[in-house]
């Protein structure tokens, strides 16, 4: 019986896969390293160079984040924010920056994003939107001078910074350039040029075109640069209902909605195998907030679970898309449960989907405990805090099940929960947390 803290975090250690150049010949692999300077935590000073391998296997779980992208979350962002994503367990963060001029004012306030990021030992990266490439660029050399330009002044203003901030050359690549994988290698190779200028060592991150899709993977050519890796990504605006979509999903069930996951992380998975690139999936999204929404809380832990779970398998760190969806800016606050949000559920099992959890509080509020897989008598439960009488909201991963007993040593009335749920009255004596493993 193994019983689970309130909240765990995870350095992801992921597996570096280490090979000869790929078939395809639009595809430059890195030089592998064979050894690493010493490891150095997010708040570290400027060093000799931290690799790709060895950032990715600290990079963790994080959050796509605009607070500087939309004036609203500008505004809002406090250093709060980033001590509440640290003490929940998160440990990176994407900033998605805007078409800004990259003015003093603006550089402050994205500087001072930095440094509390650094400060509480969440990893910052610092990622262009690129809306000016995908949709003002009147040829492909300006939409190229634009990018250079933009990289050459940013980079110039953190040359100074620690190499635990990285750079994401572009969020992703859509509207004019969306498939144009010649111009944007050709823009690429010249951005990272200017970067190098003032951050010889510092990591830089690309995506493939379309949306980042890992189908896309393939044509990357980059520069061979030792402090290269790549991002890529899928169900940025979360999954669909549509039985028809690429991204559909109900609950589960059926071998084609847990394929429409598992097939992009293998593509993904064969191509580092190929090239010896490492990569981090930038955003992915529990539900379909920007459409309205369908997906309700315990639909959106079953997904989220099942999500996590298989990017888990392979190491792979990711940033969830967004951290406005699971986070009130306005209160400092985690959200518990709204109709168009995440909520603490959602936050916790992404953080571990491999344990139940358990709240004191209606709605998914107060105090919560989490259990890993096992059988729990009334001293187990009390040992953490859980009374007969205190549970009133359960959060159940995918594939899990969920026996409360309203006596102690699994006596009494027996209730199972298969997915998660608010609203629970009555005792509880004792609790066996079952992983179905159905579908192994």
């Amino acid at each position: 019986m193994k019983l689970k803290p309130l909240f765990t975090v995870f350095f992801i250690c992921i597996l570096f896969l280490s090979c000869e150049k790929g078939s395809s010949d639009l595809i430059t692999s890195n030089t592998n390293p064979t050894q690493n300077d010493t490891l150095k935590g997010p708040g570290a000073t400027k060093g000799s160079g931290l690799l790709p391998v060895d950032y990715v296997a600290q990079l963790g779980k994080g959050f796509d984040v605009t607070w500087a992208e939309f004036s609203k979350y500008m505004d809002l962002f406090n250093e709060q924010v980033v001590i509440d994503f640290h003490e929940a367990g998160f440990t990176n963060v994407r900033i998605r920056v805007q078409d800004e001029d990259l003015g003093p004012d603006f550089i402050s306030m994205l500087k001072g994003q930095v440094d509390f990021c650094l400060a509480h030992n969440i990893y910052p990266i610092i990622a262009y939107q690129g809306h000016y490439i995908e949709d003002t660029a009147t040829s492909d050399a300006d939409a190229k001078d634009h990018l250079t330009t933009w990289w050459r002044k940013l980079a110039l203003e953190f040359k100074d910074y620690s190499e635990n901030l990285t750079f994401n050359i572009m969020v992703e690549i859509s509207g004019t350039y969306k498939k144009n994988y010649t111009a944007i290698n050709d823009f690429y190779a010249s951005a990272l040029s200017a970067i190098r200028e003032s951050n010889p060592k510092r990591i830089v991150i690309f995506p493939p075109v379309n949306l980042s899709n890992p189908d896309y993977l393939q044509y990357l050519q980059l520069p061979k640069d030792k402090y290269t890796m790549v991002e890529w990504h899928f169900y940025a605006a979360g999954p669909t209902k549509d039985s028809t979509n690429k991204k559909y999903w109900n609950d589960g069930s059926t071998a084609q909605e847990r394929a429409n996951i598992t097939d992009p992380i293998n593509t993904a998975v064969n191509w580092m195998q190929q090239t010896g690139y490492v990569t981090w999936v930038g955003a992915w999204m529990a539900g379909n907030y920007n459409k309205g929404n369908d997906f309700d809380i315990p639909a959106q832990v079953a997904f989220a679970s099942f999500m996590t779970r298989s990017l888990d398998a392979y190491n792979i760190p990711w940033s969830v898309n967004a951290g406005n969806k699971y986070y009130d800016y306005a209160n400092n606050v985690w959200f518990t449960e709204t109709p168009d949000a995440a909520g603490i559920p959602v936050r916790d099992v992404i953080l571990d989907p491999d344990a139940i959890g358990l709240y004191d509080g209606d709605n998914y509020a107060g105090n919560a405990f989490r259990l890993s897989e096992g059988n729990y008598t009334l001293s187990d439960l009390q040992s953490i805090g859980i009374n007969q009488d205190n549970i009133k909201s359960i959060m159940v991963p995918f594939d899990f099940k969920v026996e409360l007993y309203t006596e102690d040593n699994f006596g009494g009335t027996k209730m199972t929960y298969t997915t998660t749920s608010k609203g629970l009255t009555g005792t509880i004596g004792s609790i066996k947390v079952v992983n179905l493993h159905s579908y192994n």
